[in-house]
């Protein structure tokens, strides 16, 4: 609802369903872009001042590690990356993927699963692959 304010459009929408368009991905990519290098630089400005308890932070997760300089290396380097990584990906996704419009601001990031499920029965909400196939598979075996 803030982005449609803002910008004049809804995060996630890219024109028709058979054809994107390309002015509205591009600015939406170029917002997104602006928001990743605002973060890379919160980040910088973070570790440079607050560098000390970092550095203890960082002992106190690696001691048990600390005979073991190979096992610290995979952890520091596929280990903190894959979890840290995995977890900007799930709160940047749940930005921007596309939603359906709600008035509950707590539906944003956690939607109300009773809320789909009267959908479901009411025969409306969306459907997930696996229901696509159980419904496709039903019509297909013989009666």
């Amino acid at each position: 609802a803030l982005v449609t304010r803002l910008f004049g459009f809804q995060t996630g929408e890219y024109g028709s369903s058979k054809e994107v368009d390309r002015g509205m991905y591009l600015e939406q990519l170029v917002i997104w872009l602006l928001i990743l290098s605002a973060t890379k630089g919160y980040m910088l400005l973070i570790m440079i001042n607050a560098s000390g308890p970092l550095i203890n932070l960082s002992n106190a997760l690696l001691a048990p590690f600390a005979g073991e300089p190979m096992v610290k290396l995979v952890v520091v380097m596929i280990c903190f990356p894959v979890v840290l990584n995995s977890f900007q990906m799930w709160v940047t996704d749940s930005f921007i993927k596309r939603k359906e419009a709600t008035d509950d601001p707590s539906e944003v990031l956690a939607p109300n699963p009773k809320s789909h499920a009267a959908d479901a029965a009411a025969g409306g909400g969306s459907q997930t692959a696996a229901d696509t196939k159980r419904r496709h598979r039903s019509d297909a075996s013989p009666a």
